[in-house]
């Protein structure tokens, strides 16, 4: 009695891995996709036979992994975007709430000039300008509403801003 000679499964899973392979690679391609079904099968039983398309198969792979590692490079680089972005964001929100605050506070020299006039009571070099001198420090109060920010959050002083108003006028 003959004994049958037993195959071994794993050259057909390698084979089948590589049609698969192949078919993702081809797939998305205009010629490709234009074909039917039964000539697809053709196509990938020509290229799996013919012992020449072996450099074939090994440039796809390569393409495969290169594409992978691009995918990978460019998550990379769009997350770094991302975290500038949002960087860039949280910058520019602080802007726009300081310019809103800015603008409020014009808004109240504007609808009353003198409500400054309370903190500003206590500066000697303040209380030394003349009428005219403090109409002009509230224009330039008017001009420069962030020196009155820096008052209301405590970051400079009232003698502070009263110099830095003299030095601007006498330039």
């Amino acid at each position: 009695m003959r004994r049958k000679k037993k195959f071994t499964v794993k050259p057909l899973k390698e084979y089948d891995a590589t049609r698969k392979e192949l078919e993702a690679f081809f797939r998305g391609a205009r010629w490709f996709d234009s074909l039917s079904k039964a000539e697809k099968e053709k196509v990938l039983d020509e290229v799996m036979r013919d012992p020449k398309n072996k450099w074939l198969i090994e440039e796809m792979r390569k393409a495969v992994i290169d594409k992978a590692a691009l995918k990978e490079e460019l998550l990379k680089k769009a997350k770094e975007e991302e975290k500038e972005f949002a960087k860039n964001e949280k910058a520019a929100m602080e802007l726009v709430k300081r310019l809103e605050k800015e603008e409020e506070i014009r808004y109240r020299i504007k609808k009353d000039p003198w409500f400054l006039e309370k903190e500003f009571e206590n500066s000697i070099i303040y209380q030394q300008l003349n009428s005219r001198g403090r109409e002009k420090f509230i224009k330039w109060l008017e001009k420069n509403p962030h020196k009155v920010i820096e008052l209301e959050e405590k970051k400079a002083d009232i003698e502070d801003v009263v110099i830095d108003f003299l030095k601007e006028t006498n330039k």
